[in-house]
């Protein structure tokens, strides 16, 4: 699959409290945001959801099971899902590493991934 992040309407860098599958005030999305809509889960659905797992149950049947591990609910856990979310809303990457490291977490899941 191909997955295309328009950096316009890409939301990253601004830490986790304001970052949003689609944030409301201005229409921006994190790459999860960008995933999901991808996958067909309609914009109007996101409602602030921050993680895929927070999308209505009827609208995440279809999603990857990767985009719902949380791992082991504690501290040390990685998943790739909790990595992109990490990668995504930290406010210490620059936006090559950035983009590098989500394109590479995608890859383990034969997504393409391409930032324009």
């Amino acid at each position: 699959m191909k997955l295309t992040i328009e950096r316009y309407k890409w939301l990253r860098g601004e830490g986790s409290a304001r970052s949003a599958l689609l944030r409301a005030d201005d229409s921006k999305m994190c790459c999860l945001g960008f995933y999901c809509l991808a996958l067909g889960v309609p914009e109007s659905v996101f409602g602030g959801a921050k993680m895929p797992y927070t999308l209505p149950q009827d609208k995440r049947e279809h999603l990857p099971a990767w985009l719902m591990d949380l791992g082991e609910e504690d501290y040390f856990s990685h998943t790739d899902v909790l990595d992109l979310a990490l990668l995504n809303d930290n406010v210490g990457l620059d936006q090559d590493a950035r983009e590098q490291l989500i394109i590479a977490v995608f890859a383990r899941h034969d997504v393409q991934v391409e930032f324009v």
